[in-house]
C-alpha cells in the first residue's frame, strides 16, 4: 500500500508532533508523530569511513585554499560544508560514548554553507544548499533559523525536489507549537501538489490533525476518510496483517483520531449519518471498532458496546460484524456485566445460528470461525443458566426456589441447539451428558434418559460415557416411582433394555456387575424369567468374581427365575449357593431357606403326582436337612407320611408322624396327622395308641363330623381294650363336646351306666341314668324311639334302686315305725316305676309292672312275716295273726291284679322276661287258676 512513513533528510528524524493536551480530552487520547516509526529516504551516496571522510575535508580546504573560479570555488565549498555535516551527524547518530558535535563544529558546516549563499547567489543547486543549512540549524538547535531557512526554500524553489519535505517539515514545527492553522496551511500546500509523493498520505494525516487541532473536526474528517480511501477503499478485503509496522501504526493512529472526532460529534450515530452522505465505505466497521475501542479506553462501556453494535446493526451479514458482536461480549464479560454478556451471547447464536441467512453468507473460513464461537457461547449459555438452576434449587424461598424450573428449562435449551447443531461435535458427548444432569436435576426424568443415552451410545466418544450410561438407569428409576401403575411395565421394560446395552457397551465398567444383577432383578419382575436367568448367571460366574453381595443376589435371581420356570433342580442349586454367600444373621435368610424348602417340595410334588410315592416322601424329608427351619418343613413331612401311607409303609409313617406332633404340637394338620396316626396305629397293631390319637382328635379336627367321630371311636377303642377309665372318660368327652345328635350323646351316657355298673360304682352310675332321663326330657324334636327306650330302662334302674331300699326295710321292732317306712318307701319304688312306664316301652312296662306286683307280694309277705309283738297270749296272738292276714290281703290281691295286667298284654304280641315271669308269680299265688297256664307258657318261649 501507498501508506508510508518514510521521511527523513539524510537520516536526521523529523520533527514529532507534541503530546498536547485537548479541551475535554486525556493526553493519552491524542495520537503524535513521535509515535510512530519512521523509515529513511534510501539516497545512493559514497560510504566513507571517520578516517576517508577526514582526508576528504582536507582535500577540499586544499583546494580551497587555491582559490579556485567562481564555479568550482562553490562546488568545493558545499562538497567540504556536506563533509563537515556529516561529520557532526556521524558523531550525535554514533554510540553515546562519542562526545557530541559542538557547537564550534556545527558552526563550521553552517559558515560554508551561508559564504556560498553571499558568494554565489546564482549558485545552481542553491535549493540544496538551503536544504542542508536548514538541517544543520535543525542539529544546533536553532529552529527559528532553521525555519526561515526552509521559508526561503519553499519560496525561492517551488520546484525543488526538496520543497515538500521542507514544506512538511515547516508544517511539523508549526504543529509542534501549536500554530494549527500555518502547519494547516503547509500540508495543504503539499495535497495541493502532486498525490503520488512520498509526503502525501503524511501531510493527508497531519492536516486532518490541524484541522481537528483548530476545532474543525468535520473538515478534518474529511482528510482522514481521503487518506482511507486511497488506502483501502479500492480493497475488497482488508487485511491489516500484510501492511508494514509502519502502515499498521499509521492506521491505528487515522482510525485513532477519527474515532476521536465521531466521539466529538457525538458518538456512532454521526458515523452512519457522515457515511450516508459521503458514501458507505468498505473500511466502515474499523471506524465504529476504533471508536468503540476509544471508548472502552475511556472505560465507556456501554457506549463501547453501542458503537460495536451500530455496525452491527447496520451492516450484520458484513465479515466484521459477527467480531465487532463478539467484542461486545468480551468487554460486558470482562467489565463485570455478566448478564449484559449474556444476553450479547444469546443475541449472537439467534442471529448467526448455523444454516442462518446470516452464516450462510459468510465464507468458509468465516463460517469456521463463527462455529467455533457459537459453540462456546451455546456452551456458555447452556452452563450460566445451569449454574443459575442449581443456585436456585438451594434457596428455601419457594418463590426463589420456583426459578430452578425457568432457568433450567433454558439451560436445557441452549443445550438442546448445540447438539443440534454440532451433533458431530468431539464434545457433543459431554455436553448431552450436561444436559442429561440438568434435566435429572428438574426431575424430568424421560428427557434426561434421552440427553444420558445419546451422550452414552450415539455421540462422539468421550470419557464420560460410562457416567452417563448410568445415569441413564437411575433416570429411568427414578420416572418408574412416578408413574401408574398402567404405565410403569413399559417404561421399566425400556430400562431394562438400556441397562443391558449398557452392559454390553461397557464391559469393563466396574459397576457392570450391580447393574446386570438390577437387569436381571427387573427381568423377573417384569415376568421374563429366561432373560432374567440368563443375566443372573453371567454375574454369579463372572470373572473374575464379583463381590459376594452382588454374587448372593445374583444366585438369588437365577434361583427365583428357575423356580418359575419350574426348573426346581437348578432352583434348589441356585438358592444353595446364594445361602453359602449369606452372614449367619442375614434377614435374607429366612426367605431363601423358605425358597430353598419350596423347591425341594416341588420336585416331591412332582414324583407324587408320578406315583413315585417313596421317592416323593424322600424328596419332602431332604427339605429337614437344606432347610432346617423352612415353615413348610411341617407341610412337607406330613405330606412324607402320607405318601408313605400312600405307598403302605405304615411304619414309616408312623414314625415321621409321631415325630410330626412331636415337633409342630400348634400346627393346623395335627388334626390330619392325629388321624392319619390313628389309622396308621391300627393298620400297625396298637390300638391305645389309635384312641388317643382318636382322642385327640375329637378335640382339634376342623370338622365337627370328624371330631365327633374320632370321639366315638376313641372311647370305643379304650372300652374294646378293657381301659375302663380311659373309656370313661373318652364318653363323658364326647357327651360334653356333642351334645347333639341327642340320641348318640345318650349313647354315650348308657356307655357311662355300664361301665360305672361294671365298676361298681353306683352312685355315678345313677347319675347318669338320671342325666339320660334328662337328655331325653329336653330333646325336643331330636327325641326319639331309642331316646326314650334308654330313658325308660334309666328309669327302671332308679326305680329298682328304690324297690331294694323297700326290700331292706324289715318288719321289726318298734314295727309301728317300721312298717310306716316301709310303706313310704314302697309309694317311693311304686311312683318311680310308674315314670319308667310312662314311656309307653313295652319292655320297661312289663318290668315294672313286675316289679311293683311284686312289691305289693313282698309287702304282704313282710306284714305276714313281720317280728310279733312280746307279751301276748295265746288268743291275743291269733287276734293279732288274724289282723295281720286282714292287712296283707290286700296288697296279695293288689300283686295279683298287676301281675295279670303283665299277662294280658301277651294277646298284643308282649311276651317277654316279665310277662313270664308274671305268670309264675300267679301260678304260685293262684295255682287253680294259672298253673295249668305252665304249658302254654312253655310253647310261647318256644315260639320267642
Amino acid at each position: 500500500m501507498r501508506l508510508s512513513l518514510s521521511i527523513s533528510l539524510l537520516g536526521i528524524a523529523l520533527y514529532g508532533c507534541a503530546n498536547l493536551p485537548m479541551a475535554g480530552k486525556s493526553k493519552s487520547d491524542e495520537p503524535t508523530l513521535a509515535d510512530i516509526q519512521k523509515q529513511p529516504i534510501k539516497v545512493e551516496k559514497q560510504v566513507l569511513t571517520p578516517t576517508d571522510r577526514n582526508e576528504v575535508i582536507e582535500n577540499y580546504r586544499a583546494i580551497l585554499e587555491l582559490n579556485p573560479d567562481q564555479r568550482l570555488n562553490s562546488e568545493a565549498t558545499r562538497r567540504l560544508a556536506d563533509l563537515e555535516l556529516e561529520r557532526s551527524e556521524t558523531k550525535l547518530l554514533q554510540s553515546s560514548d562519542e562526545p557530541v558535535p559542538s557547537d564550534a563544529e556545527l558552526s563550521k558546516s553552517i559558515k560554508l554553507y551561508e559564504s556560498l549563499l553571499r558568494k554565489d547567489p546564482n549558485y545552481a543547486s542553491r535549493d540544496l544548499v538551503l536544504y542542508q543549512l536548514a538541517r544543520a540549524y535543525e542539529l544546533k538547535g536553532d529552529i527559528n533559523t532553521m525555519m526561515l531557512t526552509l521559508r526561503a526554500l519553499v519560496t525561492q524553489h517551488p520546484d525543488s525536489p526538496y520543497w515538500q519535505e521542507a514544506q512538511f517539515r515547516r508544517g511539523e514545527h508549526f504543529f509542534v507549537v501549536q500554530q494549527f492553522n500555518r502547519a494547516e496551511s503547509a500540508y495543504k500546500a503539499i495535497l495541493q501538489q502532486s498525490k503520488e509523493t512520498p509526503y502525501y498520505d503524511r501531510a493527508l494525516f497531519k492536516h486532518g490533525w490541524s484541522l481537528f487541532k483548530q476545532r474543525n473536526i468535520e473538515q478534518g474528517l474529511d482528510s482522514f476518510t481521503q487518506l482511507l480511501d486511497r488506502n483501502l477503499k479500492e480493497k475488497q478485503q482488508i487485511d491489516v496483517g500484510k501492511l508494514s509496522p509502519a502502515d499498521q501504526k499509521l492506521l491505528k493512529e487515522t482510525i485513532r483520531v477519527i474515532s476521536l472526532t465521531f466521539s466529538e460529534l457525538g458518538g456512532a450515530k454521526r458515523i452512519s449519518r457522515y457515511f450516508d452522505s459521503k458514501g458507505h465505505r468498505n473500511y466502515e466497521y474499523m471506524i465504529y471498532q476504533g471508536l468503540g475501542d476509544l471508548y472502552l479506553k475511556q472505560e465507556r462501556i456501554q457506549d463501547a458496546a453501542d458503537a460495536y453494535l451500530a455496525f452491527v446493526d447496520l451492516s450484520p451479514d458484513h465479515p466484521q460484524s459477527p467480531r465487532l458482536s463478539v467484542k461486545v461480549v468480551d468487554i460486558y464479560t470482562e467489565n463485570g456485566f455478566p448478564r449484559r454478556a449474556i444476553e450479547s451471547k444469546k443475541s449472537f447464536v439467534q442471529h448467526y445460528a448455523v444454516g442462518s441467512d446470516a452464516w450462510n453468507k459468510q465464507d468458509g473460513k468465516n463460517q469456521a470461525w463463527l462455529n467455533q464461537q457459537l459453540r462456546n457461547y451455546l456452551k456458555e449459555l447452556a452452563e450460566y443458566h445451569h449454574a443459575l438452576a442449581q443456585e436456585y434449587k438451594k434457596s428455601k424461598d419457594r418463590k426463589i426456589a420456583a426459578q430452578q424450573t425457568k432457568q433450567g428449562a433454558e439451560a436445557a435449551r441452549w443445550y438442546r441447539l448445540y447438539l443440534d447443531t454440532f451433533s458431530d461435535d468431539p464434545t457433543a458427548g459431554s455436553i448431552s451428558f450436561l444436559l442429561g444432569e440438568l434435566l435429572f436435576e428438574l426431575k424430568k426424568y424421560p428427557e434426561a434418559v434421552i440427553a444420558y443415552e445419546d451422550s452414552a451410545y450415539r455421540l462422539p466418544t468421550h470419557d464420560k460415557q460410562a457416567e452417563a450410561g448410568y445415569a441413564a438407569l437411575l433416570a429411568y428409576a427414578a420416572q418408574s416411582k412416578q408413574l401408574a401403575e398402567d404405565k410403569r411395565e413399559a417404561w421399566r421394560r425400556q430400562g431394562v433394555e438400556s441397562a443391558l446395552k449398557y452392559c454390553d457397551i461397557f464391559p469393563k465398567d466396574p459397576r457392570r456387575a450391580a447393574v446386570l444383577t438390577e437387569a436381571a432383578d427387573q427381568l423377573l419382575q417384569l415376568k421374563d424369567a429366561g432373560r432374567a436367568r440368563g443375566a443372573a448367571l453371567q454375574v454369579a460366574n463372572q470373572t473374575p468374581p464379583a463381590e459376594k453381595k452382588l454374587r448372593r443376589t445374583a444366585w438369588t435371581i437365577a434361583a427365583h427365575a428357575a423356580f418359575e420356570q419350574k426348573d426346581y433342580p437348578a432352583a434348589e442349586t441356585a438358592y444353595q449357593q446364594a445361602l453359602k454367600l449369606l452372614p449367619g444373621k442375614a434377614k435374607e435368610k429366612k426367605l431363601l431357606e423358605e425358597r430353598l424348602a419350596a423347591s425341594i417340595y416341588q420336585q416331591g410334588s412332582a414324583l407324587r403326582s408320578q406315583g413315585k410315592h417313596k421317592g416323593a416322601a424322600q424328596a419332602f424329608m431332604r427339605i429337614g436337612k437344606q432347610a432346617p427351619k423352612a415353615e413348610i418343613l411341617s407341610t412337607a413331612e406330613y405330606d412324607a407320611a402320607a405318601s408313605l401311607i400312600a405307598a403302605g409303609d405304615w411304619a414309616g409313617s408312623v414314625k415321621i408322624l409321631e415325630s410330626y406332633k412331636a415337633k409342630y404340637p400348634k400346627s393346623e394338620l395335627i388334626p390330619e396327622v392325629n388321624s392319619k396316626l390313628a389309622v396308621a396305629y391300627m393298620e400297625t397293631k396298637q390300638p391305645l395308641k389309635a384312641a388317643a390319637e382318636l382322642a385327640t382328635l375329637s378335640t382339634q379336627a376342623s370338622s365337627p363330623e370328624i371330631r365327633r367321630e374320632a370321639g366315638w371311636r376313641s372311647a370305643e377303642l379304650y372300652e374294646k381294650a378293657g381301659k375302663e377309665k380311659q373309656a370313661i372318660a373318652a364318653y363323658k368327652s364326647y357327651i360334653k363336646a356333642f351334645p347333639a345328635p341327642v340320641e348318640q350323646a345318650m349313647e354315650g351316657g348308657q356307655k357311662l351306666v355300664e361301665l360305672y355298673h361294671k365298676r361298681g360304682e353306683k352312685g355315678k352310675r345313677d347319675w347318669w341314668l338320671k342325666e339320660l332321663i334328662k337328655i331325653d326330657a329336653g330333646a325336643g324334636k331330636q327325641r326319639s324311639d331309642r331316646t326314650r327306650y334308654l330313658a325308660a330302662q334309666a328309669s327302671l334302674q332308679l326305680a329298682e334302686a328304690n324297690m331294694k331300699r323297700f326290700q331292706g326295710i324289715k318288719l321289726k321292732a318298734p314295727l309301728e315305725k317300721n312298717l310306716k317306712r316301709k310303706k313310704q318307701q314302697m309309694q317311693t319304688a311304686i311312683s318311680a316305676y310308674k315314670k319308667a312306664i310312662k314311656y309307653g316301652v313295652a319292655e320297661v312296662t312289663t318290668s315294672a309292672t313286675y316289679q311293683i306286683g311284686e312289691m305289693y307280694r313282698q309287702f304282704g309277705t313282710a306284714l305276714m312275716e313281720s317280728e310279733r309283738p312280746k307279751g301276748l297270749n295265746t288268743d291275743e296272738l291269733e287276734q293279732y295273726e288274724i289282723l295281720l292276714e286282714e292287712q296283707a290281703f290286700p296288697f296279695e290281691e293288689k300283686a295279683i291284679s298287676l301281675y295279670e295286667s303283665n299277662i294280658e298284654r301277651v294277646s298284643s304280641g308282649i311276651y317277654d322276661e316279665w310277662v313270664r315271669k308274671s305268670f309264675n308269680a300267679l301260678a304260685k299265688l293262684l295255682p287253680g287258676r294259672y298253673a295249668k297256664q305252665e304249658k302254654r307258657e312253655a310253647w310261647i318261649d318256644a315260639i320267642n
